[in-house]
């Protein structure tokens, strides 16, 4: 696993989060980062990669197209220090998600990788989802509420990096070579 062990130690161009307001990214809204139809009837698939490096684990938001009444998806690790990915519904409320039962608090002042992958399939969007660690499938648990999730919808949101501005969350630390891609990525491509 050479490549993970290069990419550790190189960190020189890495977005540096100062865990406040200024620290993040905001960039215009663009139809590349959605992955629905106007009307949310169809998800297409998409997969989202970076290399974070948390001072604290707790709120590292990593990316997302999420503000308030105007929600697609979010990347982060929470408030548990649990590593997810949520899809959200914004006409019905609804949410469908995967997370990680393992809390990354002993990753904190290390560098890791994290993935995750959506095959689009909005009629069961939680077997769609896979999320990697360091290459590793990791995702253990569903992440939803109640009601019917129909697809994510086409927003106007900005895609925010490094912060989560509907509940005033930002990362501290560092997120690199964050990648976003229009297809489900295979497992041998995350590793």
């Amino acid at each position: 696993n050479q490549g993970f062990l290069m990419n550790r130690q190189k960190d020189t161009n890495a977005l540096n989060l100062d865990y406040g307001e200024n620290g993040f990214v905001e960039v215009p809204d663009d139809i590349g980062f959605s992955f629905a139809d106007d009307d949310g009837d169809n998800d297409s698939a998409f997969s989202i990669t970076a290399w974070i490096y948390m001072e604290d684990a707790t709120w590292f938001p990593i990316a997302n197209k999420l503000q308030t009444s105007n929600q697609e998806w979010t990347f982060y690790v929470g408030s548990d220090d649990k590593f997810a990915i949520a899809l959200y519904d914004n006409s019905t409320g609804k949410l469908r998600g995967r997370y990680d039962n393992t809390t990354l608090t002993s990753r904190e002042g290390e560098w890791v990788h994290v993935a995750c992958t959506y095959s689009g399939d909005e009629s069961d969007p939680m077997a769609g989802i896979d999320l990697y660690i360091d290459g590793t499938a990791v995702d253990d648990q569903d992440y939803t509420n109640t009601g019917t999730y129909e697809g994510m919808e086409r927003k106007t949101a900005n895609l925010i990096i490094g912060a989560q501005q509907t509940n005033s969350k930002y990362s501290n630390g560092k997120i690199d070579d964050l990648c976003i891609y229009s297809k489900e990525l295979e497992e041998a491509e995350v590793l």
